[in-house]
């Protein structure tokens, strides 16, 4: 799930990268929810840059590990689905996972071009009666330092 409101912004690559290892082992990938149309349409104009024409899981195969990863996020960007809140069934969704950047030191989640509190998240998924999903999860970026120096 997408929390941000606005735009994406840069943050198209990082939505199809978490769904790159499921690719990658065969699975589907997940699909990606908005809660906004607007920022729907946004995400699905800009992934359109992340396909290539022809690539398969075949290629996921390849020994390059570029045209690999290349095709992965072409497979991810094809293959997962955008929806909106309206379009959630309690019987398919049953878990949410919110990808953002976290803020070091700041009690902040970045989602595309927005920096969201606590207080911004737990109401956005309110308005849009997301709560009553019992899991859900915080997604890493990866991005952090966790090793000791």
């Amino acid at each position: 799930m997408f929390l941000g409101t606005k735009s994406v912004g840069e943050y198209a690559l990082n939505i199809l990268g978490q769904n790159v290892s499921r690719v990658t082992t065969g699975k589907k990938p997940y699909d990606i929810l908005f809660l906004h149309e607007a920022t729907k349409q946004d995400f699905d104009k800009k992934k359109t840059e992340f396909t290539f024409p022809g690539a398969n899981r075949s290629y996921l195969q390849s020994s390059n590990t570029d045209v690999a990863a290349a095709a992965a996020i072409s497979i991810a960007a094809t293959e997962m689905k955008t929806i909106l809140p309206k379009d959630l069934t309690p019987e398919k969704y049953n878990k949410i996972y919110l990808p953002g950047d976290g803020s070091a030191g700041l009690p902040l989640l970045k989602c595309g071009d927005e920096f969201l509190s606590p207080t911004d998240i737990v109401n956005r998924l309110v308005e849009h009666n997301l709560h009553e999903v019992e899991d859900i999860r915080l997604t890493s970026c990866h991005s952090a330092n966790i090793t000791k120096n």
